[in-house]
């Protein structure tokens, strides 16, 4: 099966989610113990300052376990867009196709991709957020239907040679000539 998951990206976040997991199970409740420890301490001679620092050690770890479940959430997202992407057949799959598909408003899909494609967790595709927001595939099905990539045009008018999207519209890089694939 075809897959765009970028998996070295991905174990890597995965092992550190469950270092995250097991540094909090160890230091989350010695925090919680030493903070209830010095708060009933504070009526002899316990010091408000060290209840400050447990504190901010408990708010830290808390912190971190925040972020552990929040890698596991887009762990689990882009397993679920990965599925999106293997049953596409033209290459191009827009928001509203997302929205349709996950059931879930434009403007959190747009966030969540954002954050997905910012973190490397997919390959062979980009994400296309000038015009319309859209996860261009770079070897879809059908390729037939739209070529992907980059083609190298000659220009007319100069005869030099640019480089350009395919099925967009460039500049010729030496004369500034509107060059199109043909």
């Amino acid at each position: 099966m075809n897959t765009y998951l970028n998996y070295a990206i991905l174990s890597f976040h995965k092992i550190k989610r469950i270092v995250e997991f097991i540094l909090c199970g160890v230091f989350i409740p010695f925090f919680v113990f030493a903070l209830i420890t010095e708060i009933l301490d504070l009526s002899g001679e316990g010091e408000i300052s060290i209840v400050i620092v447990w504190v901010i050690f408990l708010l830290l770890n808390s912190f971190i376990l925040w972020n552990a479940i929040k890698t596991g959430i887009l762990i689990n997202a882009a397993v679920n867009y990965n599925d999106i992407f293997c049953g596409d057949r033209d290459g191009t799959i827009t928001l509203k196709e997302f929205s349709t598909i996950l059931n879930k408003p434009d403007y959190k899909l747009e966030k969540e991709l954002k954050s997905l494609f910012r973190y490397r967790y997919f390959r062979n595709c980009v994400l296309q957020q000038g015009g319309d927001f859209c996860v261009i595939l770079n070897d879809a099905k059908d390729n037939k239907v739209k070529k992907f990539g980059f083609v190298e045009i000659a220009c007319k008018n100069c005869g030099g040679t640019s480089r350009i999207r395919a099925g967009t519209v460039g500049k010729c890089t030496y004369c500034g000539s509107p060059l199109k694939e043909e």
